[in-house]
């Protein structure tokens, strides 16, 4: 249960916060709160080790952007609704955000995170970015050297995306784990760093604006859906994962015929789908090479 009394500092401010915070090394507890009613604006808290926020309710505009955390954040089960901000916060080692729920808007753009952090089993509704900040953002905004903002271990496994995800420039230093993942839009991983760091045994990949009857294959006008795959398909290729490669290929290549259709290229996207299906009737796309 969240504790009263951090309720009514909280709701004076930031000042009023980081102040109090300045004598007590007592934990932020904000667990199980209901924010929806009684919403609280935490940008620029400085919150110290085991701030708990799990099983709390967020109505929109949760704002936690240039945040400090200590140790072991606790968001475990948090529910947040469409625009969460974490934009430039600062979180410790062992921040915990499995099992919470995301909507519309997602933001860890420039977000520092320490070791050992986990996001398992959580479910993106909508977009989320986990991208590095801009060097113009980043002089702006931060005291930290541009180094810092490297993901180190950091654990997604089973989580869902339902709309796009972008990791883009973003240095993997640690375990980056993809394992058991879902995502209906293919991720963005431009610029990022050390792909051998990655695992997603199990992870799919697909894209999902609307399905081509009977062959279920994936109709895209997005032209940015081809680029996302091939840069996938890179990836694969770097970390030896031949399946995920092959199938990678797969949906570049019918999203590439939606985008030849949508730019009046009717006669190649239809080639093109031609094409692919004799070769769907005659073969099994590679699976039988090992």
């Amino acid at each position: 249960m969240a504790n009263p009394e951090h309720i009514k500092i909280a709701k004076q401010g930031k000042d009023a916060w980081n102040e109090w915070r300045k004598t007590t090394d007592e934990p932020a507890d904000f667990s199980g709160y209901d924010f929806r009613d009684n919403p609280i604006d935490f940008h620029g808290f400085e919150f110290g080790d085991e701030a708990y926020f799990n099983k709390s309710t967020f109505g929109e505009w949760a704002r936690f952007d240039n945040a400090t955390f200590g140790r072991w954040a606790n968001f475990k089960s948090a529910i947040f609704a469409d625009i969460a901000r974490f934009d430039g916060a600062l979180f410790d080692d062992g921040a915990d955000f499995s099992g919470a729920t995301f909507g519309h808007g997602t933001n860890f753009n420039g977000t520092i995170f320490g070791e050992w952090v986990y996001f398992r089993g959580c479910h993106f509704k909508g977009d989320v970015t986990f991208s590095s900040q801009s060097e113009v953002r980043w002089q702006k905004n931060s005291q930290q050297p541009r180094d810092t903002e490297p993901f180190e271990d950091i654990d997604f496994s089973n989580s869902r995306f339902d709309r796009q995800s972008t990791f883009s420039n973003r240095r993997f230093e640690g375990e980056i784990d993809l394992t058991g993942c879902r995502f209906r839009q293919p991720p963005d991983f431009s610029g990022t760093q050390n792909h051998d760091r990655i695992s997603w045994k199990g992870a799919h990949f697909d894209f999902s604006d609307f399905s081509f009857f009977p062959l279920s294959t994936r109709i895209t006008n997005n032209y940015r859906i081809p680029t996302h795959l091939r840069r996938l398909r890179k990836i694969a290729a770097d970390i030896h994962d031949t399946d995920t490669e092959r199938d990678l290929f797969i949906l570049e290549r019918a999203a590439e015929r939606g985008v030849y259709w949508a730019q009046g290229r009717k006669w190649k996207a239809i080639r093109e789908s031609l094409l692919f299906f004799l070769y769907w009737l005659v073969s099994d796309c590679g699976k039988s090479i090992k």
